[in-house]
């Protein structure tokens, strides 16, 4: 049913994004929390979409860090919860935390963050195509920009952020359980 929808959302996205200007999606506003959580493997670097130390603090900046090491935090595990534009959850210990784009910001090169999950489109994505194994971009609604390890590193700790979609590995991500 995930990949159905998935097929459905990238339809729309790809119609929409040739209908004109962003203003003319609307976003979908996000749902409750999944049970599938699951960790987002970068293809340039193999490394998955991380919160540093497993933080639970609002504002913490995302990182790359190295996939399937034993992790009690739950540092990389993330859901999704909407359809075509979807809110990422980090299920932080004590809240709910979502994957945001500080301030809204629409400035390439900003740094993800984690934070309380409300109804801005700084927290809304979509994930295109993605499933397990399968690769492709992570867009943020508000600035049309792709979720991207910075410079194309492959470094552990390399920062998490918005940049210009441009197709390249390192802005390729996929589920891995």
């Amino acid at each position: 049913m995930k990949r159905i929808l998935g097929v459905v959302a990238c339809l729309l996205l790809a119609l929409n994004y040739g209908a004109g200007p962003a203003t003319a999606l609307k976003p979908l506003r996000p749902a409750t929390q999944s049970a599938d959580a699951y960790e987002l493997k970068n293809k340039n670097s193999g490394m998955c979409l991380a919160v540093p130390n497993g933080s639970t603090v609002r504002g913490a900046k995302l990182i790359q860090w190295p996939c399937g090491v034993l992790d009690p935090t739950g540092s990389r595990q993330f859901d999704w919860a909407g359809d075509e534009w979807e809110q990422i959850h980090y299920p932080a210990q004590r809240e709910l935390l979502c994957l945001a784009v500080p301030n809204g910001s629409e400035t390439s090169g900003v740094q993800v963050i984690t934070w309380t999950c409300g109804s801005g489109n700084e927290q809304l994505w979509n994930h295109q195509g993605i499933s397990i194994d399968v690769f492709d971009t992570i867009v943020n609604y508000k600035s049309r920009q792709c979720l991207a390890v910075s410079g194309g590193s492959k470094a552990r700790g390399a920062a998490v952020i918005q940049w210009p979609c441009n197709g390249k590995p390192e802005q390729q991500w996929a589920q891995d359980f």
